[in-house]
């Protein structure tokens, strides 16, 4: 989604645990869920995305995957917020900005004060 960060993640998850999700979601608003039929959509929804000539989706050559299958939420914010500190930590070794696109923006707002 943006080529040019320094810090991409790629999140994935099985097709069943995603069709799980699903399911709970649609079912806490109230609908009608069959799971076998989520877990087919996904599946032909995947094969699809994987497969597509333009633009498939797969992570990047440079991006961190993190498979969410058994993760919480919070768990997911953790490990891309320990990624973030990483990064940070190794630029201010390297003596080089960590500067995301998120500090600027907060930077020049401050400036403009």
């Amino acid at each position: 989604v943006f080529p040019e960060a320094r810090l991409k993640f790629f999140l994935t998850a099985t097709a069943d645990e995603r069709a799980h999700r699903r399911a709970h979601q649609l079912s806490i608003r109230g609908e009608t869920v069959e799971y076998a039929e989520i877990l087919k959509d996904i599946l032909a929804r995947d094969h699809r995305d994987i497969n597509r000539a333009v633009g498939p989706l797969k992570p990047s050559a440079d991006s961190v995957t993190i498979d969410t299958t058994k993760l919480s939420l919070r768990q997911v914010a953790e490990q891309i917020i320990a990624r973030a500190h990483e990064l940070k930590s190794l630029c201010t070794e390297m003596n080089q900005p960590a500067q995301t696109d998120a500090s600027a923006h907060q930077k020049s707002s401050e400036h403009r004060e």
